[in-house]
């Protein structure tokens, strides 16, 4: 992570290929449970333990490390890249998706085997999108198939079979699952970049578009007998007015997460942050969840804030982040942490150069920045 700041500051349509041989035919996701315990119980629930203290955005590929109901994940978590790129043939994902129980029904299998190669090609959630509307509970899909992708559908799998094993429920419980912020499409934004990002589990998002502003809370996951349980309010949450925001988030108690698309005029965050009023407003980055198909994010450790503080340096952000990186590995971790800096902000600035930038600080432990307009 160092090294990756340093380099910051100092720059300032495939078709399946046909197997030899059909593979054996998969065994039904109850036969696999008969042949899992007891032994296959032990590494699960030795994963999710390890998975309930785990950072936020490292816990679904614990438990799916770990945690193996019904054979290998690799074919469905694979299922997007092609086979001559070294994905799995469609009939091997197939069999896993058997194996698994996956079809409730088999208009279920048709829909989601008949979505499948056009999805490949196109990149698409199509035939998860139809599993979860076919299968609805059957797969976790309930209010609405948001969720369901790859990842989903095995952390699902894993749930169901959990809780059939002796004392599950304690493990399970205290496991919580930061979902990803995505609208009833399925559809998230793209996240800046940013040289630290912090994985969190917080509860309130402030949400920046070039439209309106959006608040609500955050959605976890809970593992239990039915899958996954969904908690927090629908993303992208309520329509708010400036006027409006300081009073909703003045209760905070902790940080709350900035969202904003990475190519988003960072002139929008700016006024969002003055119209939170002191808010604990810290913006969210991507992070490496290390699962194919699931979304992390986590947030730059700096709180935000609107008033400028005369003892602190100066920062200039322009369409590049470069003058402002450069002057923060000039003033040095002591004048960036003696008093807040200020961040003036041009027209032309991005989300993805401000995260750049608060990256940097937080790369110095500074705490907290104020963000401002840019004089003419």
């Amino acid at each position: 992570m160092r090294a990756l700041v340093a380099g910051l500051l100092l720059a300032a349509a495939c078709k399946d290929k046909p197997a030899a041989s059909p593979p054996p035919p998969a065994k039904p996701i109850d036969a696999q449970v008969i042949d899992a315990a007891p032994d296959a119980w032990t590494a699960c629930r030795h994963a999710l333990e390890q998975a309930a203290s785990a950072p936020a955005t490292r816990r679904v590929q614990t438990i799916l490390d770990g945690c193996r109901p019904c054979g290998p994940w690799e074919p469905i978590l694979g299922w997007q890249t092609p086979p001559d790129r070294g994905g799995p043939d469609r009939r091997v994902i197939e069999q896993a998706m058997t194996g698994c129980d996956a079809w409730c029904d088999g208009d279920a299998k048709m829909r989601f085997m008949g979505t499948l190669d056009d999805a490949r090609v196109k990149q698409s959630r199509t035939p998860w999108r139809e599993l979860g509307e076919t299968c609805k509970d059957k797969v976790s899909a309930v209010p609405d198939a948001r969720y369901l992708s790859a990842p989903w559908f095995a952390l699902d799998r894993v749930a169901r079979w959990a809780a059939t094993q002796p004392d599950a429920r304690p493990v399970l419980d205290a496991v919580e699952l930061v979902l990803p912020p995505v609208s009833l499409t399925g559809a998230g934004f793209v996240l800046a970049e940013a040289p630290v990002v912090k994985p969190a589990s917080v509860a309130e998002h402030l949400t920046v578009t070039a439209a309106e502003l959006t608040v609500g809370t955050l959605p976890k996951g809970k593992l239990g007998a039915n899958g996954i349980t969904v908690s927090g309010g629908p993303f992208p949450g309520e329509k708010i007015a400036d006027k409006a925001l300081a009073a909703r988030l003045a209760k905070a108690t902790g940080p709350v997460a900035l969202i904003a698309p990475a190519g988003l005029p960072a002139a929008r965050v700016v006024a969002a942050v003055k119209a939170a009023n002191g808010a604990p407003l810290q913006l969210a980055a991507t992070a490496t969840s290390g699962v194919p198909g699931w979304s992390a994010y986590g947030l730059v450790p700096v709180t935000l804030g609107a008033t400028t503080d005369r003892a602190g340096i100066t920062l200039a952000l322009g369409a590049s982040p470069d003058a402002a990186l450069q002057a923060i590995k000039a003033a040095g971790a002591d004048a960036l942490r003696k008093a807040p800096p200020t961040v003036r902000v041009a027209k032309d600035a991005t989300v993805a150069g401000l995260a750049n930038v608060l990256g940097a600080l937080a790369y110095f432990e500074v705490p907290r920045a104020s963000l401002v307009p840019a004089k003419p």
